[in-house]
């Protein structure tokens, strides 16, 4: 009885040995748990404020696509006006011409 009684004991002494490893282990996960989950809160928390301001330089830039088409668009509208005066200027000058030679006759 007493070599059953050794290796019961011996068997105690192992599970209890694998046990405290175990333990020890998950303990060390735990802490690599909560420094991945602080690594995680740190990265969300940067990519929060990388999409605000993202967001913001979307707005200026629509603001700013908006402002450069209006200026666009005042150019275009010169050039045309400017277009139509040299055509009159032109048109006028034509007729002035001939009236000045008819005028030398």
């Amino acid at each position: 009885m007493s070599k059953n009684g050794a290796v019961l004991q011996s068997f105690n002494i192992e599970l209890v040995k694998y046990t405290e490893f175990i333990r020890d282990r998950n303990e060390q996960i735990s802490l690599e748990i909560k420094e991945l989950e602080e690594e995680k809160k740190q990265v969300t928390d940067k990519i929060i404020a990388l999409e605000k301001e993202l967001s913001i330089i979307n707005k200026n830039l629509d603001e700013k696509y908006k402002k450069k088409e209006k200026c666009q668009q005042a150019i275009d509208q010169s050039n045309i006006g400017i277009g139509k005066l040299l055509d009159s200027i032109k048109s006028l000058t034509s007729l002035m011409r001939k009236e000045a030679e008819q005028v030398q006759e």
